[in-house]
């Protein structure tokens, strides 16, 4: 009689753990406070980010190839002046309310970068989120838990950019 050896599932199963840290400039000076820039002009966005693969067995069965980055503004509050435009479908830059950019980029060293240049046609306040995909080797796509978001607050060019920023600055009182 013969038996047979039954090894347990796991001996046959690795798991393997792989993470992304994302870094995003520019930065607020403070917490919860959007970053002020001009309706008519584009701003760069730069994205940075840190992977970190963690595996049971010496060698990673998944390598990274690439990181698809995709960037999605919504505008959360338009200016006084052009939420009745939008409203009517007046305005030109209404298709620019919610714009959303894909970009890919390799990993150097389990570290990348990638910038994204938007324009945010309509003053208000606009908020984007950013998220990062890992693509493997046979070019699949997995999802990833790294995410972040920051406030932009568009303004037009006929607002005084100085009271913009004076409300960012502390006063000073002697």
């Amino acid at each position: 009689a013969s038996n047979q050896v039954c090894f347990p599932r796991y001996f046959y199963q690795s798991l393997q753990s792989t993470t992304i840290k994302l870094a995003v400039t520019p930065q607020p000076r403070a917490n919860n406070e959007p970053t002020n820039v001009s309706a008519s002009q584009f701003v760069a966005i730069k994205v940075e980010g840190v992977i970190n693969s963690a595996s049971s067995r010496i060698s990673p069965w998944r390598s990274v190839h690439a990181i698809k980055l995709t960037l999605n503004s919504t505008l959360q509050q338009p200016v006084a002046s052009q939420a009745a435009a939008l409203k009517e479908g007046k305005d030109p830059n209404s298709m620019m309310i919610n714009q959303c950019i894909e970009k890919e980029c390799s990993p150097h060293n389990d570290f990348f970068t990638q910038q994204f240049l938007i324009h945010f046609p309509i003053a208000g306040t606009h908020q984007l989120f950013i998220s990062a995909r890992l693509v493997d080797e046979q070019g699949i796509t997995w999802k990833s838990d790294a995410k972040t978001a920051l406030n932009i607050k568009a303004f037009e060019d006929g607002q005084n950019r100085a009271s913009a920023t004076q409300a960012n600055r502390p006063s000073t009182s002697r």
